[in-house]
């Protein structure tokens, strides 16, 4: 299969349209091929072309990497913006570190609407898929690599998935193409590399197609894929209040279809998904285990909660943790504090602001044993209102309590207390707690 100029044009062009194009160059033969190739089409291209290299400090011969990349760039006339991860690599660095940073930075550097062309081909998808198979991935893990994504305030995406990895070789091998050789791609130990020069090989000799093979079944899980997500939607219309997940809903659709749903809704909260046997695992514990007991699911990901009938997900890192101090406040404009935000409003109703000092009110979080007495209502330990309006306990911890001296003037969207409240149809302060 040859590639020329014309063809890879409208490859990029057919990914969308984009403010500009940059290139992933790494300096290997794949991405070197890439960006010779869009040299010779920059008149064909609809934006402006230029390069990004990575220099990830992992081998003695990095910065020569990095002026190897440089040199080709002024050669080929395009314009390279080179990036250094800024801490040294660990002793287990690999490549998936490697890949983290690497994607972190070019993110980072990527205007709005701008896309990034990397140099991802068949092989690549079929290494993928295969190494997904292998590790007992489903529908959704089997759609490999895809052709784009949003990345940052861009996109990224891979003219090359169909191009097989011998007719971009064959493409810099005519050209004379002088290319990086990165000793990590033939260590057998990482398992891509296993997958790409033990594996594969051994089936295209028994298969010769099998590598189109493999990439075109990856190809059709993702249309199985997009399916099975238009009916993920359908179940879970009805099963969520804002963020949290039903789970007496969950607990009433067959087995497989909570499996779907749960990694549906954990996709739409942008967590890591577990793998099959941690769904599974989560899915029993959630749907079956004792309201008395609090589930909880937790997955390098993130951690599943069950308080009462309600599902909420905590993201990796995203554990509430208790406020260093607390804070003097005038509400006027809202207050960001370290686990969300507290926001004020003004409506009918509402906290009096002519109740409140003039220095504004004391933002705490509870110590335990706080007693306010709601509007209208008798006095109540404030932890009963956190128990009486669903709270989950762990979400208890972060939220904030308006102080004014040692009396509590307000719990944010739970209760106004009295002798701080607004008679309608006065107008008054009406504070809102939005968590991270």
């Amino acid at each position: 299969m040859d590639i020329s100029a014309t063809d890879i044009a409208e490859r990029v062009g057919a990914l969308g349209p984009a403010s500009a194009y940059r290139v992933a160059f790494s300096g290997g033969p794949d991405s070197h091929a890439l960006l010779h190739l869009l040299a010779t089409a920059r008149d064909r291209l609809s934006a402006p072309l230029s390069a990004i290299h990575v220099n990830h400090r992992m081998h003695a011969d990095a910065d020569a990497w990095a002026t190897h990349c440089q040199a080709v760039c002024e050669a080929l006339e395009i314009p390279l913006v080179a990036l250094r991860v800024p801490e040294p690599p660990p002793p287990d660095a690999g490549e998936t570190w490697a890949r983290d940073w690497r994607y972190r930075l070019m993110a980072d550097a990527l205007a709005s609407g701008e896309g990034l062309l990397t140099a991802h081909h068949q092989d690549d998808q079929a290494e993928t898929v295969l190494l997904r198979l292998l590790r007992g991935s489903g529908v959704d893990g089997l759609v490999g690599i895809p052709r784009t994504r949003a990345l940052g305030k861009g996109w990224v995406g891979r003219p090359l998935l169909e191009i097989p990895r011998a007719a971009i070789a064959a493409y810099g091998c005519d050209h004379g193409l002088q290319s990086i050789d990165d000793p990590a791609n033939h260590d057998r130990h990482a398992d891509r590399n296993w997958v790409r020069h033990d594996v594969l090989p051994t089936l295209v000799a028994r298969w010769p197609r099998a590598v189109g093979t493999i990439a075109r079944s990856g190809s059709l899980a993702g249309e199985a894929g997009a399916s099975l997500g238009r009916y993920a939607v359908t179940l879970l219309r009805g099963m969520t209040d804002g963020e949290r997940l039903d789970g007496d809903a969950l607990s009433c659709l067959a087995d497989e279809d909570q499996r779907l749903v749960l990694r549906h809704w954990l996709r739409q909260r942008g967590a890591a998904l577990p793998d099959a046997r941690q769904l599974e695992a989560g899915r029993r514990m959630l749907v079956y285990g004792a309201d008395d007991r609090m589930p909880v699911f937790h997955w390098p990901g993130g951690t599943v909660r069950r308080y009462r009938r309600w599902l909420s997900l905590e993201p990796a890192g995203e554990v509430p943790a208790r406020q260093a101090r607390s804070v003097q406040w005038l509400p006027e404009t809202d207050l960001r504090l370290d686990h969300g935000w507290l926001r004020v409003t003004r409506g009918v109703g509402g906290v009096a602001p002519e109740r409140l000092p003039p220095s504004g009110v004391i933002v705490a979080l509870r110590q335990g044993g706080e007693r306010c007495r709601p509007a209208g209502r008798p006095t109540r330990p404030v932890k009963k209102l956190f128990q009486e309006a669903g709270v989950p306990p762990w979400q208890r911890q972060a939220w904030p309590i308006l102080m004014v001296g040692d009396a509590v003037a307000a719990v944010p969207g739970l209760c106004i207390c009295e002798g701080f409240q607004a008679a309608p149809p006065d107008r008054g302060l009406h504070f809102h707690w939005d968590p991270d």
